[in-house]
């Protein structure tokens, strides 16, 4: 620092050292470079992404519904067995029975034969002997049931002499499934197969068959 006198005033002058500021271009340059690395997508890599998406959601579109008849389909294929596996065991039920009576008077003990236009053997008459659980003189009971196919539905009947007449009864719902085959086979030994199949009634692609051989205890 320098200092001096002002002529004829004798006040003192002080003289201060030069001080030197950033630039100001500096400064303001270190937020430009920051931004280039917050830069967000391009618009053609936004173009890029977006039809990728769009792709992913139309395979999407497509692929739910068939996953979802799957699953109704294999939903449907269950209960479509166990409706059949269960009445067909109804029916092995009566055919081993068949001819049984204590006191040899069942009467007719069994009959294959068909309703109307019917394939043949797609009927079935059985009869035998049994105590009425309800009374208690211990009182024989003789009775018949009938099975038998008619338009694609599967009817049964009780007291019934052969496989015509109404009054029967379907045993499952039209609405669900279609009895495509109820076919009685009589075997060597007095043996009886049972072949029933249908299909869902929506669903025709959806079928299932099962079969049953019985052997008669009462020849």
């Amino acid at each position: 620092m320098l200092t001096g006198w002002a002529g004829g005033t004798g006040a003192a002058v002080v003289q201060l050292p030069a001080v030197t500021l950033p630039a100001v271009a500096d400064a303001e340059a270190a937020p430009a470079s920051a931004g280039e690395d917050c830069a967000g997508f391009s618009l053609p890599e936004l173009l890029a992404a977006l039809a990728a998406y769009s792709v992913l959601l139309t395979v999407a579109l497509h692929l739910f519904p068939a996953l979802h008849r799957g699953a109704e389909g294999a939903i449907r294929q269950l209960q479509l067995m166990r409706q059949l596996d269960l009445y067909a065991l109804n029916m092995v039920k009566d055919l081993r029975r068949a001819g049984f009576s204590p006191q040899g008077k069942a009467g007719r003990a069994l009959w294959i034969g068909r309703y109307l236009r019917e394939p043949a053997g797609s009927c079935l008459v059985v009869g035998y002997a049994y105590y009425a659980r309800s009374d208690a003189s211990g009182h024989l009971v003789t009775a018949t049931f009938g099975y038998r196919l008619r338009r694609g539905a599967l009817e049964t009947q009780r007291d019934v002499s052969d496989c015509q007449g109404g009054g029967w009864e379907k045993v499952f719902n039209s609405d669900e499934l279609t009895v495509t085959r109820l076919q009685f086979t009589a075997l060597a030994g007095g043996a009886l197969r049972i072949h029933l199949a249908a299909t869902a009634r929506r669903r025709p692609d959806i079928g299932y068959a099962v079969t049953q051989v019985v052997a008669r205890r009462n020849l």
